[in-house]
């Protein structure tokens, strides 16, 4: 499900795993346009008569299963540990905000420091999730937009080639909006954790419930939840082309 309004706390927002949402019937007509395009490579030299684009075709399509695909099934491992793991560290931290003395602003020098040693940890791990989301950003878009040209010359010589292939008509905004909401959440996330570093701001109890702990621990936890799902059918769609 596109979510595509991004709602956003000063750790986390709901748009971090918004390809991993993606219904699996699109995966599978992806997946089946590579494998399917694998299958009559040999050929390119008759088809490319007909569809100009099909060499690129068969480009992208390596490209997708040597490397953009693998890219998004290896991020999604360590997303679900980057959840997992900013998860337990902020929960503590949240327990430890619902015993403090509500009549004083001020923290412990002890506290203060556990409170920007966690968001440098998160401000680095999500530094290192956003520059990846970049790249798999731009191949899935080169991907899909030549896809997309090569679906308007295959209905005009689909009698003559003989390929029926499932149109991308559906999946290409589909899997385009998803992967710019990702990569866009995790720029703004990013950003923004970098902006807070940065700030050398005072740590005070106000300011940490502006955080908003308990809202990213939902986020945190969907997130975990939509990698886990996306890993179990990433890796039984390889089936399409291996």
């Amino acid at each position: 499900m596109i979510r595509g309004i991004e709602f956003m706390t000063m750790l986390a927002n709901d748009t971090l795993g918004q390809l991993f949402t993606v219904p699996e019937k699109d995966w599978t007509v992806i997946n089946k346009r590579v494998g399917e395009a694998a299958a009559v490579a040999s050929v390119t030299g008759y088809i490319e008569q007909y569809i100009p684009e099909f060499p690129l075709l068969v480009s992208v399509c390596d490209v997708w299963k040597n490397q953009t695909y693998d890219s998004l099934i290896r991020q999604s491992a360590g997303i679900i540990l980057y959840a997992r793991n900013a998860a337990e560290d902020f929960a503590s931290l949240s327990d430890l905000i619902k015993m403090m003395d509500n009549s004083s602003d001020e923290l412990s020098d002890n506290i203060k420091q556990q409170v920007w040693a966690l968001l440098k940890k998160l401000n680095e791990r999500t530094v290192f999730f956003s520059k990846p989301m970049e790249e798999i950003e731009t191949d899935i878009s080169i991907f899909l937009s030549v896809n997309e040209d090569v679906d308007r010359q295959i209905s005009r010589y689909k009698d003559k080639l003989g390929i029926f292939w499932e149109p991308f008509e559906d999946v290409i905004p589909e899997i385009n909006l998803a992967a710019g909401i990702m990569g866009q959440g995790w720029r703004d996330l990013s950003q923004k954790l970098q902006e807070f570093s940065q700030s050398g701001l005072n740590i005070t109890l106000p300011l940490l419930k502006e955080l908003d702990i308990e809202t990213a621990l939902v986020y945190w936890q969907n997130l975990e939840s939509d990698a886990r799902i996306f890993r179990a059918v990433a890796e039984r769609q390889k089936f399409y082309w291996d």
